[in-house]
């Protein structure tokens, strides 16, 4: 069974499913994954969970196949769990009635074993974590806004969700800030304001022009990582003129660095 990080959370609370619970947590946005798993372990107690990363398990295979561990624990959560796990451990998964495993991932192709045996089960569950869409972000900010019960500038959620890392754990930490801030000065203030949100963001615009020239150059740069960049060049108030021009010069040393090392190694060989 697939569901997504929202999908389990109102399982979860709606009672529709049972904790302990066997699953499988994976994608690209790390906060959320783990967001997701502290969800699942707080119906739990603590001493009923045992952590393992996955370089851990290989060294204590034979006492958890022996049943050891979980005698002692309701929950067996393994992270760092690759795309094709070793025998043991499927041996393990494959082993429904006994044991009670969350496994951690990153992201995973959707024809990676591992994906597609949690997927494809109707006794495990595979949640998938991926970063929110903007229209989804913007729509947690403006409830947790909204939250403080005072008015605010209607550009302000855009601005938060523009500014702030697309990690959900980061998120959640920002708008945590904001609301402390604002609930403990509440009668002193009749709006939430732009400025004072920015100042209390915990933003990085530590940015060098010549960083995104090596970005546009670089073949391997991701759209959404240079569009980050350059997202973060505007919030400075860089001109994109410079970043043109600093880029055409970023283009000619390297070509005369190549010229260089080409005449080098033809005189050299």
């Amino acid at each position: 069974m697939l569901l997504n990080k929202k999908g389990i959370k109102q399982l979860i609370k709606g009672k529709k499913l049972s904790i302990p619970l066997s699953c499988l947590i994976f994608g690209t946005d790390q906060g959320g994954i783990l967001l997701t798993l502290n969800e699942i372990l707080s119906y739990v107690h603590p001493k009923d969970v045992c952590h393992l990363s996955y370089g851990l398990f290989q060294e204590l295979e034979s006492e958890i196949h022996n049943n050891n561990i979980f005698n002692q624990h309701k929950i067996i959560v393994i992270k760092n769990v690759p795309a094709n796990p070793k025998r043991e451990l499927i041996k393990i998964i494959d082993d429904k009635n006994k044991h009670s495993l969350i496994m951690v991932s990153a992201e995973l192709k959707k024809n990676s074993f591992l994906r597609t045996k949690f997927e494809n089960s109707d006794f495990y569950i595979a949640i998938n974590c991926y970063f929110e869409q903007e229209k989804e972000r913007i729509k947690t900010i403006k409830d947790a806004l909204e939250s403080l019960s005072l008015s605010y500038e209607p550009g302000l959620p855009i601005l938060i969700a523009q500014v702030v890392d697309r990690d959900s754990l980061v998120l959640q930490k920002e708008l945590e800030k904001i609301s402390l801030y604002y609930n403990k000065k509440k009668e002193s203030f009749n709006k939430v304001e732009n400025n004072v949100v920015l100042s209390l963001l915990s933003i990085d615009y530590n940015i060098q022009i010549y960083d995104i020239a090596s970005a546009i150059c670089n073949p391997a740069t991701q759209l959404c990582d240079l569009n980050e960049l350059l997202r973060k060049a505007a919030l400075m108030k860089l001109n994109y003129n410079t970043i043109v021009r600093v880029t055409q010069k970023y283009i000619l040393y390297i070509l005369k660095a190549k010229k260089y090392c080409s005449n080098l190694w033809s005189t050299t060989y």
